[in-house]
């Protein structure tokens, strides 16, 4: 699993069991941020490494598994490990980050916010060590 994934559900769990922001904020934040993070096979076309009709293929092909895009486009040949890297770090640039999208939301003001993360990363790096 993504670490940056883990992480931002650790933290929105921690946000919610402190009642910090209420359980809507929360799905209304990670809806807004998928609906934000541009699709992998839109990110791969930009950058040329797929056509339209291989994309079409993979989304195609994707409808009778549960295998991501980016296995597909690989296991298809379409493109390589180094490649879905790139893309999926591209993404993860473009992704408006959780805490940017709560503030929007008004679910919690800036001060707040920040306390909350000083509190996460308090306990999170209590816990790993």
């Amino acid at each position: 699993m993504d670490i940056d994934l883990s992480l931002r559900e650790t933290f929105l769990q921690f946000l919610l069991s402190s009642d910090a922001i209420s359980e809507e904020h929360a799905l209304q934040a990670l809806d807004l941020q998928r609906k934000r993070t541009p699709p992998i096979g839109r990110l791969a076309l930009k950058q040329g490494y797929l056509t339209m009709r291989q994309v079409m293929e993979v989304l195609g092909l994707q409808v009778d598994t549960d295998m991501r895009f980016g296995e597909i486009a690989i296991q298809q040949g379409f493109i390589d490990p180094q490649q879905l890297d790139e893309l999926l770090y591209g993404q993860r640039a473009m992704r408006t980050q959780i805490c940017d999208i709560l503030l929007e939301l008004e679910a919690i003001d800036e001060p707040s916010l920040n306390d909350m993360r000083r509190r996460f990363l308090d306990t999170t790096s209590t816990a790993i060590c």
